[in-house]
């Protein structure tokens, strides 16, 4: 805190032999002057000491100095009115640095880049399309975006998007998405003409609950169904009308039986990593990615790459449309190990854990089942879970309706 302080009002420091910034230092004291005594040193192979004090005592220090009859083996200047004092008539400078100072407080008001989280069959193109359609680009005024607004906009005038948020941290805006799950009836039965649904089942089991918001069930709760059934159907055929086609929608949850092993080889191969580690370097710019190859092509089957980016800020507020991009290509090669009963066990449980998740996921876990234990042949750890779990089985399945 100190330091700063001098480098704002500004700073001088003198270098004294020793014997002399004793005598100046008591005399300072004496008219109360602060100053500052550095570490013993040399200059130019002689012995020195560091004196510092602030520029609007220099005048007073010279005083005494004169009067002593002590001159300093070397003097400078820092801090901001040095600064001043050496570049004032070097105008372009300053006007340099009120530029500087102007482009990093506009930085912040405008979109230098745009980053899409959440997207996995809607390309990041066809996103950045879609914000383009609603004047949401590179170089938008954040302040004149209504992002609410634009919210609303975005979700009904997208086919393939069920909800989306924009978030700015600082010049970069994070976009993340929701697509619609297909066949979950996300997108309404609102379709094109001609075009109606039925929905199947996905799995096997019993039937414990039916919801239909369009169409009419085909089955009821204890129904045993198998994998293909029609559950809830678009043709809605009347007595006395004629039949009319919707587009089914609903949830149908049964109770089914999942199950899975694990088998892990006591005789097995592992990827190991070798010293074998090649470095390539480069700059993204807005969405420009800019490399500076190694002068030939990486062979990805023994390689494993991983590509890190570090963002460019300036002061860690204002992010730069600038990313430092470091890739790492690390050559693995098969070994042939022989894994002990206790090794592979903990191999086998470790796959057993994923293929859990998921086994449950998007389900409800009513009761499982788990055996475990080397095979008969004493060569693999065998692990067998078998599962027993509710989920929506309801599967649609599009059809079109000619005149």
């Amino acid at each position: 805190m100190k330091r700063i302080f001098l480098f704002f009002i500004g700073y001088a420091r003198l270098l004294l032999a020793p014997c002399d910034a004793d005598a100046v230092t008591k005399m300072c004291f004496e008219l109360k002057i602060p100053v500052f005594i550095g570490r013993a040193g040399k200059y130019r192979g002689t012995d020195v000491r560091g004196l510092t004090v602030k520029l609007s005592d220099i005048k007073t220090l010279h005083r005494i100095l004169d009067e002593a009859g002590i001159s300093p083996l070397r003097e400078r200047r820092f801090g901001v009115p040095a600064l001043f004092s050496r570049y004032k008539l070097r105008f372009g400078i300053f006007a340099g640095a009120i530029l500087t100072a102007l482009s990093l407080f506009l930085a912040g008001k405008f979109v230098w880049r745009i980053e899409i989280v959440g997207n996995e069959s809607v390309s990041d193109e066809d996103i950045i399309a879609q914000l383009d359609a609603v004047d949401f680009r590179l170089g938008t005024y954040i302040d004149g975006v209504d992002f609410d607004e634009m919210h609303n906009v975005l979700l009904m005038n997208s086919e393939n998007l069920s909800w989306i948020s924009v978030n700015m941290r600082g010049s970069v805006a994070y976009v993340e998405v929701r697509e619609y799950s297909a066949g979950s009836g996300d997108a309404g039965s609102e379709r094109s003409d001609g075009v109606c649904a039925n929905i199947i089942s996905s799995l096997s089991g019993t039937v414990t609950q039916v919801s239909v918001r369009e169409g009419r069930s085909t089955v009821k709760i204890g129904d045993e169904v198998t994998k293909g059934q029609l559950l809830i159907t678009g043709v809605m055929e009347y007595t006395n009308a004629p039949t009319k086609y919707v587009y089914a929608e609903g949830e149908v949850f049964i109770r089914t039986e999942r199950s899975f092993t694990v088998t892990v080889p006591l005789k097995t191969e592992i990827l190991v990593e070798t010293d074998d580690v090649i470095r390539e370097y480069g700059i993204k710019f807005f969405s420009k990615e800019i490399f500076f190859g190694i002068g030939g092509s990486i062979d990805t089957s023994f390689y494993d790459t991983i590509i890190m980016y570090g963002d460019v800020d300036l002061f860690g507020t204002v992010k730069l449309p600038v990313s430092v991009i470091t890739v790492t290509h690390t050559k693995s090669e098969c070994k042939s190990v022989t894994l002990t009963e206790a090794e592979a066990a903990a191999a086998a449980y470790t796959e057993y854990h994923a293929a859990f998740i998921e086994a449950t996921e998007e389900a409800e876990l009513l009761a499982y089942q788990t055996e475990s234990g080397m095979n008969e042949a004493g060569d693999a750890y065998v692990i067998t879970c078998v599962l027993t779990v509710i989920a929506d089985a309801a599967l649609t399945l599009e059809f079109e309706v000619t005149p």
